[in-house]
């Protein structure tokens, strides 16, 4: 589908893109075997991870508190990425609770070592490892396990779970938080030609970018005993969504050209049109995807 390089981009547009860039930009766990991770790890992924976090951080802190994380807690953080949240989850367990931080990236994980290191946390273990084969993983009982933008890249999010439990005492938590694809509606040329080639590399890769739709049914199948689910959207300035926008798209479109989803003119079409975002109205807002949040305890 061809793209009209005299439109103008409108606010329509740059709500769509922005949506449909952050379900990309949102990954940050892939396992080894089915799931395909389309985006940069460890340092080259550290800016965008970071601006990312940011982003979401207030929203991430306030799940966490819902599921009422404290001292002396066993917790894992599975897809740890950069250690972005591994950092905040070691500092509110503090010294006499420990943090099991899992990625199956090596790069991911030199990465949030690094950081976990100048920030003088002790109590952190990194953890190499699928999240499918997760058996041979003996460690204490956790009493809070982490994921966030993790279900949604794996081809078995069911398989990912029945792992998981095991992994919690009983009378524990899982904190997770999914994106909702299917939010973002259609009507222009570059909208329809962006979405579709993100969509169809979530159906190449077999993942499922709605998986925030079916969080409740997912962790009642699994067998959690109380499943609480909410949802929420957040606002970002406009000069975060061009890097957003930017930085994601220069890490997966070769995915994307490599199976024949995109093209360099349309890459370069699309650049265009995000460049000329503007970005000198202080009240210019732009909202993110709608995000569901999972509590589900053993």
């Amino acid at each position: 589908m061809g793209i009209d390089k005299n439109k103008k981009i409108t606010m329509k547009t740059i709500y769509l893109l922005l949506i449909v860039s952050l379900g990309l930009l949102n990954m940050s766990y892939a396992a080894k075997k089915n799931e395909k991770y389309v985006l940069a790890t460890g340092d080259k992924a550290r800016e965008r991870l970071e601006l990312q976090n940011n982003l979401l951080a207030k929203d991430a802190y306030e799940h966490l508190e819902k599921a009422k994380l404290s001292k002396g807690m066993i917790v894992w953080d599975i897809g740890c990425g950069v250690g972005a949240v591994t950092s905040y989850l070691a500092d509110k367990v503090g010294e006499t609770g420990h943090v099991y931080a899992l990625d199956i990236s090596q790069e991911q994980l030199k990465t949030a070592e690094k950081r976990i290191k100048s920030e003088g946390h002790k109590n952190v273990t990194f953890i190499k490892g699928d999240i499918n084969e997760l058996e041979n993983t003996s460690k204490n009982p956790a009493d809070l396990i982490y994921m966030r933008f993790v279900l949604m890249h794996l081809v078995h999010p069911e398989n990912a779970l029945e792992k998981i439990k095991p992994l919690l005492k009983q009378g524990g938590v899982i904190v997770s938080q999914e994106s909702i694809m299917s939010t973002i509606a259609q009507g222009k040329p570059v909208i329809d030609d962006y979405v579709g080639v993100v969509m169809a590399l979530g159906k190449h890769n077999n993942v499922n970018y709605d998986i925030g739709n079916r969080l409740e049914e997912l962790y009642k199948k699994a067998g959690f005993d109380r499943v609480k689910v909410y949802y929420n959207q957040q606002k970002i300035p406009p000069t975060d969504l061009k890097k957003m926008l930017l930085m994601g798209l220069s890490e997966w479109k070769n995915k994307a050209i490599e199976i024949n989803l995109l093209t360099t003119d349309k890459v370069a079409a699309w650049e265009k049109e995000i460049e000329a975002i503007p970005t000198n109205d202080p009240n210019l807002m732009f909202s993110l995807a709608k995000q569901a949040h999972v509590l589900a305890w053993k």
